[in-house]
């Protein structure tokens, strides 16, 4: 999306949050107008027959005698979510574990020689539930929460702050033209051929989890520096700059200064509907 968006090939873009921190730290004028996929679930799986019931058990090399290695894929949410974790688990890399950099398409068909899976949904449904070559270990949610963005160049929101508020509005009648017609969005999807290859029941799943449950309220762009999202943004961009994955540092305030909820709160309005209080 960023090599088409950068130079001006499109317009309007869907990324992670990594997507926008690329934005960020390389200066492109961006305006986020709505989050996207809040919460989707990362997770670390296991080889079916592997000792290990949970993270905790890396540490000290206690149950595998060795330290283990974790596929994830460096730089990405997967790779973060990981180092979260053991963060707050007090695990040592090249002590308690290894990294090795894995595509998380591959690390779902559970690859001989990593230990630890790191994926992102739905490869965790689909290496778990379809392939069944993987067991959960447990989720990455309670150590990072993720958050993708639905942004656009901000030179048009300069130039035609109309043709914004428009982007906004056709995003949320996006969703609930999807909540009205579920088999329908569902079949769209499907005939796209990225899409297409994949199993239909995983896909449905995944859209009843993350587009026809959730409230449509759950994509306001809060900006607020001490909630949710510009503080764990601003968590992500630290390790990436600490890390060289990210060349400038990015800050809080950056965080909060991409976002308008402006175009939201007008969408909200023309609905009917309040604006969340907090994420």
């Amino acid at each position: 999306s960023n090599e088409a968006f950068i130079p001006g090939r499109i317009q309007l873009a869907s990324t992670g949050a990594l997507g926008v921190l690329a934005l960020l730290s390389n200066k492109v004028p961006t305006r986020a107008l709505a989050v996207h996929s809040p919460g989707l679930t990362h997770a670390a799986t296991v080889p079916l027959d592997s000792p290990l019931k949970s993270l905790a058990d890396l540490k000290g090399a206690k149950v595998l005698g060795r330290p283990a290695v974790v596929g994830t894929t460096t730089g990405s949410t997967n790779h973060f979510g990981f180092i979260a974790a053991a963060h707050y688990l007090g695990l040592t890399e090249n002590q308690d574990y290894t990294l090795r950099s894995t595509p998380p398409g591959d690390l779902a068909t559970g690859p001989k020689g990593i230990d630890v899976y790191t994926m992102w949904e739905p490869h965790v449904s689909y290496s778990t539930e379809i392939l069944k070559v993987t067991r959960l270990l447990e989720t990455l949610n309670p150590y990072y929460i993720y958050s993708g963005y639905y942004y656009t160049r901000l030179e048009i929101e300069e130039n035609a702050p109309d043709v914004a508020q428009l982007m906004t509005d056709a995003f949320i009648e996006a969703v609930l033209w999807a909540k009205a017609n579920p088999d329908k969005a569902v079949a769209s999807l499907m005939s796209h051929s990225a899409y297409g290859r994949l199993n239909p029941a995983l896909i449905k799943k995944m859209s009843e989890r993350y587009l026809f449950w959730p409230k449509p309220t759950v994509y306001y762009p809060f900006d607020d520096a001490e909630g949710i999202w510009p503080k764990e943004e601003s968590r992500i961009s630290e390790w990436a700059f600490q890390t060289g994955a990210s060349k400038n540092k990015v800050t809080n305030a950056d965080w909060k200064n991409v976002r308008r909820t402006s175009y939201m709160g007008t969408t909200f309005q023309k609905l009917g509907w309040k604006a969340p209080e907090k994420p």
